[in-house]
């Protein structure tokens, strides 16, 4: 599937009022993807024009955007372009010239909607606190080095677009605020000691405290997974890339980019099957149903009129399979970048409302299908980009008269959301499905693997902390079918130019896809109680459940034991049902889940640690002179209760290897002292018992009171 926008009209309305006409910025030179992470900081080079209004919107420049808002060290603003209002943008963040981190807009600005005429999610927010552990030490010496003095966010901080190295200028008053750097060096040390603690801590209470199960036995979760038909020759692909194309063509010429990087992903079980053959579909049902898959979602591929690649989803409904599916319309154009852009156009998709009204008429063939999935008996049908129809909520309306017309009670339209898209009741959808990697917010991390392959300018993920966020996500306020992905990985097609998660594992894999199965049970209805899998067979894309050489079937194994029985023991113990044999069953049951819950928090914790642990341990290099020693007073003690769980049995020498946590609990007295938080000697890995969202309450009101 293809993974960026196509530009849309503009429009020229009345301007946001900011600093005022286009800003002449000196912009920054583009680092090398493996430049080291130590240095922080980047060197100036070209001069791009960038505007921080919204007047004349059809004349240069074409980007848009200003850095307006700063508050308790999150930095804030918009920016776009005037070729591409809905197109997300990366922005990279930089204090006094040392990299915060990449962001990429996806926030509503009510007041650029108000100006446009119409919703744009152009707004972007990063904090401070996330500055990588090596750029952290960069900015600490930068900030000591500067004293007591108070910066102007104006001179402090500076924002780029990565794609196009533009400044985005700032608002006047943004200019002007100012920042106490002792503030920025004590958020940096507690996000620095704690945050991949509290991460895990979280995500543990929130696997606890999910409630609304269903009683044990059955799954009513329905596991859907995305199909790609594109593994069989058929003209087009031979006329565009040569006789005898199909995908497995990108798949056996991938390189790794690390050392340890799982490519190329060759098939097992199956091998390099061809779709022209029923055995090969059969034997892919057969396997989707030994594991626990409901139904495949084909794509479909459908231009004007002209279709391509139906022969699986027909032969679907001709031998009447015992397997579920639907229909995903990808309505983009299809392109040599492999991207749905409008250049290089090998076969376009032209959304106009009358070849979106025809649209509807070829669905209904498979909408007859005793086996097409329907939700209350209206079919279901995603659309992978909503945003390019001509008139979506329009056309959708239309859509849901004619399948009435044709006898079902309705048409269940599910947005895909993909290149920013979030509320599928703006056009006139049903619900959402998630899309993975679409709608992911994490970090960019080439910079934490010193081996990447000099020539690789895509980037690399930590899929262990994707899996982190997206348990975390909060629910959606609409009805929205949460989606995984048991890898992704498109360097097949694009070489170096590619992306990737790197650390996946079926481990991880499956206890993503367990708080999406437990999830669905406490907010879905039975009717609609759909998980979606990206994919099935997406190869290209590093996305795929059949087996491979290197994981064998250990992601559909996850899939089955993300359904199994013993995942419901995480819900509180139900009352005793009357005649039950054991009355300890349901005890067992609700242990064992517990048991289960810490396997997998324990694979989750050490993927992360395994990944994240820098090459010099656990410990950090510090200046000499960060530290200092301060001579104990006559009426000062110190004791401590607890060291590594351990009393304190006297004075003695604890001996710790680098890979060992310290946790130490205790009480002081000294007499008239004033006390300064330092900076943490050891990596965040360790953990110190204290009350941390406490003490920074109690920190917060303290400085507001001095403030007063």
């Amino acid at each position: 599937m293809s993974k960026t926008e196509t530009p849309i009209a503009t429009s020229n309305k009345k301007a946001l009022d900011t600093t005022g006409p286009a800003s002449t910025i000196i912009a920054p030179a583009a680092p090398s993807d493996a430049a080291p992470a130590e240095s922080g900081e980047k060197a100036l080079s070209t001069v791009v024009s960038v505007a921080s209004n919204l007047n004349n919107l059809k004349q240069h420049p074409v980007w848009r955007g200003c850095t307006d808002t700063w508050k308790d060290g999150e930095i804030g603003g918009w920016v776009t372009s005037t070729e591409n209002f809905m197109a997300p943008v990366e922005v990279e963040v930089r204090f006094l010239g040392v990299v915060i981190g990449r962001t990429t807009t996806g926030e509503l600005r009510p007041d650029l909607a108000k100006i446009l005429g119409f919703p744009i999610n152009a707004g972007f927010r990063i904090n401070v606190e996330e500055v990588s552990e090596a750029n952290a030490a960069v900015l600490t010496a930068k900030l000591k080095a500067l004293g007591d003095e108070p910066l102007l966010a104006g001179d402090a901080i500076e924002v780029f677009i990565t794609d196009v190295d533009a400044r985005i200028p700032e608002t006047t008053g943004f200019k002007v605020r100012e920042i106490d750097p002792k503030q920025i060096l004590e958020r940096i040390a507690l996000n620095q000691h704690y945050s991949f603690h509290n991460s895990v801590v979280e995500i543990r209470d929130r696997l606890l405290a999910t409630a609304n199960f269903v009683q044990t036995g059955s799954s009513e979760v329905k596991i859907l997974a995305n199909y790609l038909p594109q593994f069989h020759p058929f003209p087009e692909n031979d006329d565009w890339w040569g006789d005898g194309f199909t995908e497995w063509t990108n798949v056996v010429t991938a390189k790794p980019m690390l050392p340890n990087h799982s490519q190329p992903r060759l098939p097992a079980d199956l091998g390099f099957y061809d779709l022209r053959l029923d055995a090969t579909h059969e034997a892919q049902i057969a396997m989707a149903q030994q594991y626990g898959v409901t139904g495949f979602i084909y794509y479909h591929y459908w231009f004007s009129g002209k279709t391509l690649m139906t022969m699986p989803v027909d032969r679907h409904v001709e031998k009447k399979y015992d397997l579920d599916f639907c229909l995903c319309w990808a309505n983009e154009s299809w392109s040599r970048r492999w991207d749905g852009s409008e250049n290089d156009v090998l076969m376009a998709q032209r959304h106009s409302k009358a070849d979106d009204d025809a649209f509807i008429e070829e669905c209904l063939k498979y909408f007859k299908s005793e086996r097409y999935i329907k939700i209350n008996g209206a079919p279901l049908l995603q659309v992978y980009r909503v945003s390019l129809m001509a008139k979506p909520a329009e056309t959708i309306a239309h859509w849901r008269k004619v399948v009435r017309d044709a006898g079902f009670p309705d048409l269940h339209v599910s947005m895909c959301e993909t290149f920013g898209l979030t509320d599928p009741l703006e056009y006139g959808c049903s619900s959402s499905s998630q899309f993975p990697p679409h709608g992911i917010n994490v970090k960019e991390q080439n910079d934490a693997y010193p081996d990447l392959d000099p020539k690789f300018t895509g980037k690399v993920y930590d899929y262990a902390e994707v899996v982190e966020t997206e348990m975390a996500r909060p629910a959606a306020q609409h009805i929205q079918f949460r989606g995984s992905m048991p890898s992704w990985d498109n360097t097949s097609r694009k070489g170096y130019a590619g992306n990737f998660f790197h650390g996946a594992t079926p481990e991880l894999f499956q206890t993503w896809l367990t708080h999406l199965v437990t999830e669905a049970r406490a907010n879905l209805a039975e009717e609609n109680r759909f998980v979606l899998i990206n994919a099935w067979n997406e190869w290209a894309e590093g996305a795929h459940l059949e087996p491979d050489r290197i994981n064998g079937r250990a992601n559909l194994n996850a899939v089955r034991a993300a359904l199994a029985p013993e995942h419901l023991a995480l819900a509180p113990l139900a009352p005793p049902v009357d005649g039950a044999d054991d009355p300890l069953a349901e005890t067992r049951r609700y242990v064992n889940g517990l048991i289960n819950s810490n396997r997998q928090m324990q694979a989750l914790s050490d993927a992360a640690y395994s990944v994240r642990r820098p090459p010099q341990g656990a410990f950090i290099p510090f200046e000499e002179g960060l530290f200092e020693r301060v001579p104990q007073a006559e009426s000062s003690a110190v004791h401590f209760d607890m060291i590594n769980g351990g009393g304190d049995s006297g004075h003695k020498i604890l001996t710790l290897d680098k890979r060992v946590a310290l946790a130490a609990s205790g009480w002081l007295r000294v007499a008239a002292a004033s006390f300064r938080r330092n900076l943490p000697a050891l990596h965040r890995h360790h953990r110190l018992h204290r009350h941390h969202r406490r003490r920074r309450r109690r920190r917060r009101r303290r400085r507001r009171r001095r403030r007063r």
